[in-house]
């Protein structure tokens, strides 16, 4: 496939490809660690939710913490986003990421971390900042093994995988996130009446 007939048929993962570069380039080298102050700016976290910062949804989706974490999720947002744009059009996969990344990430803010760092010795989780796109990347993944008909059996691999993770090695945010946004993704794929117009 050619990068004109790539950016015509796949238009929205084509841009969100770009945005994940034009972030990476924007704030520092394409390799090494994302710039403290950067993070500190740019990613999300419980405290910041209160104070308004409302735009830190948008601009932690497309930053990494490092260049493997980037490699990472530019591949992964290549091939889910690439994969639901091609099955279910552009419309949906926009929608669909948009909608979970922001549903996702406020859940685990206000489900998971906010009773969290009222534990003794937990009070700093509310100031835990986190970037990324997989939060979105796990809806779009929910809203496509939802639409194979057969859902159950790999959800739950994906459901298992994950909280087995989450018992060994946790991530206060993006673990929950993950299982989150793939039970948001599976719903709203469940749910899509299949009005909308593909691009």
């Amino acid at each position: 496939m050619t990068l004109i007939r790539f950016l015509r048929h796949l238009p929205i993962t084509a841009a969100l490809l770009a945005a994940m570069i034009a972030a990476r380039l924007a704030t520092g080298p394409l390799a090494g660690p994302l710039p403290p102050p950067v993070l500190a700016r740019r990613g999300i976290s419980l405290d910041t939710v209160p104070d308004g910062q409302v735009e830190r949804f948008l601009t932690a989706t497309f930053l990494s913490r490092d260049s493997t974490m980037f490699v990472r999720q530019l591949g992964f947002a290549a091939a889910i986003s690439g994969l639901h744009e091609w099955r279910r059009g552009g419309i949906r996969t926009g929608l669909t990421f948009g909608c979970v990344d922001v549903a996702a990430t406020g859940l685990v803010l206000l489900g998971v971390v906010w009773p969290l760092s009222h534990l003794p010795g937990r009070a700093a989780l509310s100031g835990t900042l986190d970037v990324g796109m997989s939060a979105g990347g796990f809806g779009r993944l929910g809203s496509l093994i939802v639409s194979t008909g057969r859902p159950a059996p790999l959800l739950g691999v994906i459901g298992l995988i994950g909280a087995g993770k989450m018992l060994f090695a946790p991530d206060p945010i993006a673990d929950p996130a993950h299982l989150a946004a793939l039970a948001v993704g599976a719903g709203l794929g469940r749910a899509d009446s299949g009005r909308l117009a593909d691009l």
